[in-house]
């Protein structure tokens, strides 16, 4: 029996009269096109996802959100993944303007992050390790540099990306150069919302933003601490002076909360935010509460890894 037949076979199982139309081959997944009869409750299909990928001998399978019109018609779409059989290689000649390339889709058609679109300015990209994260990182630091981008900046705590730094791209390691470089973005965010500049663009690359956050300086250790006058007291020789303690005056911003503003206030602003974390098992309950946070909402741009076992 063929995948599309499983596919069929399976939801008539559940009561649901459907075909696949089309199967579609690409990089690393196959699409199949389900047409469904008059009458069926689609948004009911996604609660079967299991039982299709057991049928299919996958972990799992993706039902699109929305239906897709393919040669005039709507059909709504499963994607199963699988293995990689083709190499879809890294060339300048896809390079538009500041449009990125990140891919094709299983139509062939390139997928692309556009930097000069306020719709999607900032681009998150999950995956478990060696799923493909920092390839497509280095994908696109390299397209960025060939697309003229004035300023790159690289937090790197895994010490993957150093050989990247030379004039205009300045890469950082240790947790304490990245809070105090993200700082400093911060402060030239806010003067270029003075000076009115907005054709400035400056692309951030930050790996593993999940770990560092969680690594950065937080609570007491973020006060500032001063020796302030309290009063006055008798010196030595019976003359007053003054008296003096050591009290909290202010607090520093986090690095999540500095990362939280230039992920809001930056857009208008020329800056581009890839932020990067893990998905796998070891990580996978402290990552999915950082991508569930308020903080990360202006990232519409987003791509998901899998590792593929051969």
């Amino acid at each position: 029996m063929k995948n599309s037949e499983k596919i069929s076979h399976v939801l008539r199982s559940f009561g649901i009269i459907a075909n696949v139309a089309h199967e579609i081959t690409g990089y690393s997944s196959t699409s199949y096109l389900l047409e469904v009869t008059a009458g069926t409750k689609i948004a009911g299909i996604a609660k079967y996802r299991l039982d299709i990928a057991n049928a299919l001998n996958v972990p799992s399978v993706r039902i699109g959100d929305n239906l897709m019109v393919y040669q005039g018609r709507s059909y709504l779409v499963i994607e199963s993944p699988q293995k990689s059989h083709e190499t879809l290689y890294w060339d300048k000649k896809y390079l538009e303007g500041e449009k990125i390339p990140l891919g094709k889709d299983n139509f062939g058609n390139l997928v692309v992050w556009d930097l000069n679109n306020h719709a999607t300015p900032h681009m998150l990209i999950c995956g478990a390790t060696g799923s493909g994260k920092s390839v497509s990182i280095i994908s696109t630091i390299n397209y960025a540099i060939e697309a003229g981008i004035d300023h790159i900046v690289i937090f790197d705590p895994k010490y993957e990306f150093i050989r990247y730094r030379r004039e205009g791209i300045d890469v950082y390691n240790d947790i304490q150069e990245i809070e105090s470089e993200m700082k400093h973005l911060v402060d030239d965010m806010q003067q270029r919302a003075k000076r009115g500049n907005t054709g400035t663009k400056t692309l951030v690359v930050f790996d593993e933003f999940a770990d560092a956050v969680s690594s950065a300086r937080s609570g007491a250790e973020l006060d500032i601490k001063e020796m302030v006058q309290v009063g006055t007291r008798k010196g030595a020789f019976g003359f007053p002076e003054p008296k003096m303690e050591l009290r909290t005056v202010g607090r520093e911003k986090s690095l999540e909360e500095n990362l939280k503003m230039l992920l809001q206030k930056g857009r208008s602003l020329g800056f581009r935010i890839i932020a990067a974390t893990q998905l796998g098992k070891r990580h996978h309950r402290r990552c999915q509460s950082k991508l569930s946070g308020h903080h990360l909402f202006p990232c519409p741009q987003r791509g998901r890894f899998q590792s593929r076992h051969r």
